[in-house]
């Protein structure tokens, strides 16, 4: 419990402050042996990968360590059931803290499928509580608020990853319990929190945009376009509503003397949380072409979405552009590409802040009785989201490549995203989106139509599908793409059946040995043969 106490407490919040963590962990653990044992367990795991220690290394400390973590899960599961059978409030509450612990445990450990197991329980749980008893689990109580905040930021976090974790209904409800100020954000975390119940109403969009475009993991039915155009024109205004309140408070502060680590962290949350917020203005725009294209939506309505969460730099390049004619060369960028544009300035911004000399000794320092942190992780937003949709989204193969290489600069981890893995995705769907393009006609490679399986362990497998779903319409059976990834062995497996011959990459250097990078392939230095 001492490292817990003294290490992952403040490790695990990242750049935000998360009373989650700080406040409400450890007094469930003076009271609930479920919490304990689970905390415990956390604790354990946390320290073995600070201290650089991989899964499995032999040794009998090592041994023991993971038997400890091991019987702390077990007894926290136990425990757990104990309680669960009297189905009061407070074990409901215990059922929801020890799950969320569980989830960043096996986050930790690289066990993504067990992690969101635990995730969808927590959800189900959540999810029973808030129909049946609104009330009391609106965010007016403490414990009740810090409980469904982490849930909110779990449930993005692995949405924006691809993953399916509960039914687009429970995106609402989420996010009508982060209800936002009135006038203006009086803390980092009231302008997150608004942004979260923001980021929430987009994914329940994007849900029912995708039923009716017949992606997999959805519904059948498709939304109405009146439903639809009111839904996204109330999201654009929330957006634009956004960055006014941010602007008036928080985006103006002044410099202090003095930068301690705690004042660094709030100028680094300050600087991110503007970034994801023009995240979420690509992906709403995203979620509205994708309902146009669908005849959900007027087509004509798409230029006037971006208004509302351009930045101000933002806006001055798309209206100088707009309204004229001019050539191929230089046509104007659509909003998304420049937005991706912005985004991507302002990370290389932000990772010059974090790898400064100053940052970099007050974080050798901060700990002068342990050894400094290796596991590189924390359970709350970072920068890897940002960068994994710039890569998979943006139309420009430039500002892709600027993505891929930025998460190569430093591993991180940040809840279920592991920038090791994200650039491994990153860099197959644009060696995918290469093959198809040396064909005439193939369908272009949509985003949403690509299934995300993790692995569930560090010496897993990781798995990518590729659907075609108009082939499916004709055809039930007809084939899916199906690329695995064997952790342990640190390469692409196989391929699975394809409508077109696998193409294989030679490098005109003569390296046949490995698979092009994404910036070789924009280089135009690698050939098919």
């Amino acid at each position: 419990m001492e490292w817990f106490m003294s290490r992952t407490i403040f490790k695990l919040p990242g750049a935000f402050e998360t009373s989650f963590w700080t406040v409400l962990l450890p007094q469930a653990c003076v009271s609930e042996p479920a919490v304990l044992h689970a905390t415990l367990s956390l604790a354990s795991i946390h320290k073995r990968q600070a201290l650089g220690l991989k899964p499995g290394a032999v040794s009998a400390g090592l041994v023991e360590s993971d038997l400890f973590a091991l019987r702390q899960y077990t007894r926290a599961m136990t425990d757990l059931r104990h309680r669960i059978g009297d189905d009061s409030r407070r074990s409901a509450d215990v059922a929801l803290i020890t799950c969320a612990a569980f989830v960043q445990l096996e986050y930790l450990r690289g066990c993504y499928q067990a992690g969101l197991t635990h995730l969808r329980h927590g959800l189900t749980v959540l999810e029973m509580n808030l129909r049946r008893e609104p009330k009391r689990m609106a965010s007016q109580h403490l414990v009740n608020e810090w409980i469904i905040r982490i849930f909110c930021t779990m449930t993005i976090q692995a949405k924006l990853f691809g993953q399916d974790v509960c039914r687009p209904e429970l995106f609402l409800l989420l996010s009508e319990q982060l209800k936002p100020p009135d006038r203006v954000f009086r803390s980092v975390n009231e302008a997150r929190r608004s942004l979260e119940a923001i980021f929430l109403r987009i994914m329940y969009q994007n849900s029912r945009s995708a039923a009716g475009a017949g992606y997999p993991g959805t519904a059948d039915s498709s939304p109405s376009s009146d439903s639809s155009g009111a839904c996204a024109d109330s999201i654009s205004n929330d957006l634009e509503l956004w960055l006014q309140m941010w602007q008036r408070g928080l985006g103006t502060c002044e410099k202090p003397a003095v930068l301690s680590p705690a004042i660094r962290l709030d100028r680094f949350a300050r600087k991110l949380l503007p970034i994801y917020h023009s995240l979420a203005g690509v992906l709403h725009l995203r979620t509205a072409t994708l309902g146009a294209v669908n005849g959900n939506q007027d087509f004509s309505s798409m230029s006037s979405l971006s208004d509302g969460w351009c930045s101000a730099g933002e806006k001055s390049r798309c209206d100088s552009n707009s309204g004229t004619e001019t050539p191929d060369s230089m046509r104007a960028e659509d909003p998304i590409t420049t937005a991706f544009r912005s985004i991507i300035n302002d990370c290389e911004v932000l990772f010059k802040m974090a790898m400064s000399p100053t940052v970099q000794a007050s974080r050798i320092h901060q700990y002068d009785d342990i050894v400094a942190d290796a596991s590189q992780a924390i359970a709350d937003i970072g920068w890897i989201p940002i960068l994994y949709s710039a890569s998979i989204y943006c139309h420009d193969p430039i500002i892709r490549s600027r993505a891929i290489e930025m998460f190569r600069l430093i591993p991180h981890r940040e809840g279920i995203w592991d920038s090791s893995i994200a650039v491994i995705i990153a860099e197959k769907f644009l060696e995918i989106e290469h093959e198809r393009s040396k064909f005439p006609g193939s369908i272009v490679l949509d985003p949403a139509r690509m299934q995300i399986e993790l692995p569930d362990s560090p010496s897993g497998q990781l798995v990518l599908r590729c659907i075609d779903q108009e082939a499916r319409r004709r055809d039930p059976r007809a084939p899916e793409e199906k690329y695995i990834y064997a952790m342990d062995l640190n390469r692409w497996l196989e391929r699975g059946s394809l409508s077109r011959p696998h193409l294989h990459f030679t490098k005109e250097t003569g390296d046949t040995n490995r698979s092009p990078t994404s910036s070789e392939l924009f280089c135009h230095r690698w050939t098919q043969s």
